[in-house]
């Protein structure tokens, strides 16, 4: 008799439903389109552009393909849904006359290695895991919405931009107000023309320009310039160069800035702000003023002025290379628009004064300030003039200068010497050109003479010196100066006179006071630097109050470190008051160092001045030690998963010397010996206090200087108990140096990660009943102690058994019988969910004895009489029981049946 099953006609029946829909197409992908060419339906095509009236024609599962060259125009909303798909590159262009979204499209849909977006309203993307390749233009943008999102392109936006959390764009973004969520990287420049907030933790590696600036409390940064209206720095928000203050800033200070970061202004993390450079007005035209007569032979001097209008009250600061006549002088105009340059003429008579720039003669005016007239005339009287050649020079040190007497010879029209082989009683004074509060005046010596004079420069009173002239008509003098600044060198004899300016410099640089005792790597220290002459004392007129702006402007640099690398030193450009000025550094790396101070071109002298705090010919560091700031005990990368070690188990941690701005101190090495013996203490997580319980101890605790490599020591210590007692206990690591000077608690356990809770554990097996030639399961189960029992440990996935370590023993079922054959472990057993198994096989009725030796040695320790044979332990010596049965064991029992099993309840015989 034929039978039909309900299940089978069940399946014949999903069987004809499933070639219907084959058959009728209902299974079909969604199209694909492919803008590249060829005709698309509903879109008509103009040269490289597709314009599709609408989106309505496109399927909730349809693909689109935009190939390189060609623009698609949709003249309607455009949103693309979670199963369609986008496919673009090159210059494939997308746009919308509505609002264009692809923020619902999956990772899977979404290919666009090339292109531009454009919306005619909003564009939106990165409601999913995103990342694509293009340029986006729209009239507001809004970037993704927490799920991780990757552009890479400009971002130019007409109105508001919007950046959602866990976002990174490489390239531009340009909006009204750039709102940027938390964290956000940026890499590219910034400009929001209304206002721009930057979440914690957000980064803009590079310029911004915005009018109001907010960095959100914590960590916001801004690698560059900010360019502000007004900004508003939360706790530790930086800008990392200038902040650009666009309605200007008094000088030190940062009047456009709300500083709440936490760091001083002009401090290393803190804010640095300079006013807004006014924009260069072009060059109308130079002006030459000058005084309208001038002697043969010496050099007159007239002030030149770059100017930006006609009436050249506003001046040209882009400079100028001119050259000067007559005399054909040479002379540069620095963004100050205004130089003093000379003109000569070997002749008596009269010249007109001109200037070139680039061999042709600009537009030029003269203005005469003896006649107050705009002549350009300029008369030169013949007769002796003196020609005066000093060098710019340090304070405090003998120059040497070279006064020559000249006249003009009628018969070659050259100038020859005036005064050969005769001494004359010169009169010479000194003025200054810059502010001076000097009272020791200039020493001035004739070198043949020896005849010297010094020369109150305040009061300009000259003094007669007699001076040899030799039969180049050459006098040669010293000059010694003890301060510093600009002076005007004059000397006349009857009606022979000339001038001319020598500049004096500092000397040197002194550091004083140098820190004494260790700094912290990463925190600000600050050094007082004093310019000095030879003798080393204070040049008083070496103030930025008093002279030219910038003029004191000296770098405050790493001159060498004793060992390791000096990365990570953050120097100053410091200006003095009255010769003294106060440096704030920092140094996040530890070791000694030495710092060098540069002054180059004082006054445009070209005479550079570098002072460093130690020796300069060998390094001999001078500052410091520094140390650093804190320990940071963490769990390394590949462990943090796990919170739960047993007893006597080594912990793995890392131990990382850390500086201020929590960055690895690199130099902190073992190979270099800037490293230190670092000790270990489990602490009381709750209170951070010592642990009081003395029935555990922390083993291997010792982490060796040697340890330490660029900053980071892996240490594998180990909480254990000091009695035969299991334990149940929660510890926290701490990691200090001798004497606990750097320490990885701040009292708050910031900084300290390593946190496990430690149980005593125990492996056990259990005993099993089998079939002869049939594998035979034994189970192997994890339990820790809970402070009052012993339980199953589900979180154990990280025991591994070896292989090596299981030991077996085989008897027989009869006495004189033959045992069962013994097969090898051949596989690690990695527990899971705190169980794991091994399989054992007897090919006859009989006992195998399994054991696991847990130890480091060479033989089981288990509770039973079997005798095994040595082999390799597990080295899991933390999972063994402090006394007596040490490790695991249990009986697998083959051909016949477990108590259990055999067990009879009722037995009832019935006789009929």
């Amino acid at each position: 008799m034929y039978f039909t099953s309900p299940f089978s006609l069940i399946l014949r029946t999903a069987l004809v439903l499933i070639g219907l829909l084959l058959a009728t197409g209902a299974a079909q992908a969604g199209a694909t389109y492919r803008f590249g060419g060829a005709a698309v339906p509903g879109c008509s095509l103009s040269g490289k552009v597709y314009t599709c009236p609408s989106s309505a024609g496109i399927a909730a599962d349809d693909k689109i393909v935009i190939e390189t060259g060609y623009t698609v125009s949709v003249r309607s909303d455009f949103t693309f849904g979670y199963n369609q798909g986008l496919t673009m590159s090159g210059t494939a262009r997308l746009t919308s006359t509505g609002n264009l979204s692809i923020a619902d499209l999956p990772p899977s849909n979404l290919n666009v290695s090339g292109g531009s977006f454009s919306s005619a309203k909003t564009f939106t993307a990165g409601n999913q895991v995103q990342t694509f390749k293009a340029d986006i233009s729209a009239a507001s943008l809004v970037l993704g919405s927490g799920s991780t999102l990757q552009i890479t392109g400009t971002l130019l936006s007409t109105g508001p931009v919007t950046i959602g959390s866990n976002t990174t764009i490489t390239g531009p973004v340009t909006g009204t107000t750039v709102s940027i969520g938390t964290p956000v990287r940026i890499t590219g420049d910034v400009k929001a023309s209304t206002s721009l907030f930057l979440g914690s933790g957000s980064t803009i590696d590079g310029n911004v320009d915005t009018g109001q600036m907010t960095l959100q409390a914590s960590e916001a940064l801004i690698t560059g310039n900010a360019a502000v209206d007004f900004a508003k720095l939360d706790w530790h928000g930086r800008v990392a160069k200038k902040i650009i203050c666009k309605s200007g800033t008094s000088p030190g200070e940062c009047d456009c800035v709300n500083n709440q970061s936490g760091y001083p202004v002009n401090t290393p993390e803190g804010p640095t702000c300079e006013s807004a450079k006014p924009a260069t007005a072009p060059l109308h035209h130079f002006q030459i003023t000058h005084d309208g007569s001038g002697r043969t032979c010496a050099p007159e001097s007239v002030t030149v002025t770059a100017c930006a209008n006609e009436s050249c009250s506003a001046l040209y600061k882009g400079g100028a290379q001119i050259t000067l006549s007559p005399g054909a002088v040479a002379a540069t105009i620095d963004s100050s628009g205004t130089t003093l340059a000379q003109v000569s003429r070997n002749t008596a008579g009269a010249d007109t004064l001109q200037l070139t720039q680039s061999g042709a003669k600009p537009a030029t005016t003269c203005y005469n300030s003896t006649s107050k007239t705009t002549s350009c005339a300029m008369t030169f009287a013949s007769g002796v003039s003196f020609r005066i050649d000093a060098n710019h020079h340090k304070a405090g040190l003998s120059a040497g200068a070279i006064v020559t007497a000249l006249a003009p010879d009628p018969a070659t029209g050259q100038c020859v010497a005036a005064f050969k082989k005769t001494s004359k009683d010169i009169a010479y004074a000194c003025q200054h050109v810059t502010t001076s509060v000097d009272t020791k005046g200039l020493l001035l010596t004739d070198t043949t003479t020896k005849r010297a004079a010094t020369l109150v420069c305040s009061n300009g009173a000259a003094q007669a010196v007699s001076s040899y002239f030799d039969d180049d008509g050459k006098a040669a003098l010293t000059l010694a100066y003890q301060d510093v600044g600009t002076l005007k060198l004059l000397a006349s004899f009857d009606d022979a006179q000339g001038d001319t300016t020598v500049t004096v410099v500092p000397n040197k640089f002194i550091f004083s006071p140098l820190p004494s005792s260790p700094i912290r790597a990463g925190d600000n220290f600050q050094v007082t630097v004093t310019a000095v002459n030879e003798a080393g004392a204070t040049t008083p007129s070496f103030n930025r109050s008093t002279l030219a702006a910038g003029a004191t402007l000296t770098d405050i640099a790493v001159s060498c470190v004793g060992k390791g690398s000096a990365n990570l030193f953050t120097g100053a450009k410091m200006e003095f008051n009255s010769g003294v000025g106060v440096a704030t550094l920092a140094w996040g790396d530890v070791g000694m160092l030495d710092l060098k101070a540069t002054l180059s071109d004082f006054l445009g002298s070209k005479v550079e001045v570098l002072s460093t705090s130690g020796k300069s010919a060998t390094c001999t560091p001078t500052v410091g030690p520094f140390i650093p700031k804190y320990f940071k005990v963490d769990y390394p990368t590949a462990s943090t998963t796990r919170t739960f070690y047993y007893a006597g188990e080594p912990i793995p941690v890392e131990v990382a010397a850390m500086n201020a701005q929590g960055a690895m101190t690199t130099n902190y090495s073992g190979d270099l010996g800037l490293s230190e013996t670092v000790t270990l203490t489990a602490l009381n997580p709750a209170d951070y206090a010592a642990i009081k319980d003395t029935s555990a101890e922390l083993k291997d605790f010792t982490v060796p200087a040697s340890a330490f490599k660029a900053g980071l020591a892996q240490a594998r210590p180990a909480y254990g108990p000091t009695t035969a007692a299991p334990i149940a206990a929660s510890i926290l690591l701490r990691a200090s140096n001798s004497g606990g000077v750097v320490t990885s608690g701040d009292g708050k356990g910031t900084y300290e990660k390593a946190r496990p809770a430690v149980h005593s554990g125990r492996l056990r097996i259990a005993n099993a009943f089998g079939r002869t030639n049939t594998p035979l399961p034994m189970r192997i189960e994890a339990y820790y102690w809970t402070g009052k029992s012993w339980l199953f440990n589900q979180k154990d996935d990280f025991t591994v058994i070896p292989a090596s370590a299981f030991v077996q023993a085989a008897r027989p079922k009869v006495t004189g019988g033959v045992a069962p054959t013994i097969g090898a472990v051949k596989s690690a057993v990695v527990l899971a969910s705190g169980r794991g198994q091994v399989d054992l096989t007897g090919d006859r009725p009989g006992w195998i004895d399994l054991a696991i030796n847990l130890g480091n040695d060479t033989q089981p320790q288990p509770c039973n009489k079997a005798v095994y044979p040595t082999n390799t332990g597990a080295r899991l010596a933390w999972l063994r029981l402090p006394t007596g049965c040490a490790d695991p064991s249990a009986r697998a029992t083959f051909g016949e049946q477990s108590a259990e099993e055999r067990r009879i309840i009722h037995v009832r015989q019935v006789f009929n």
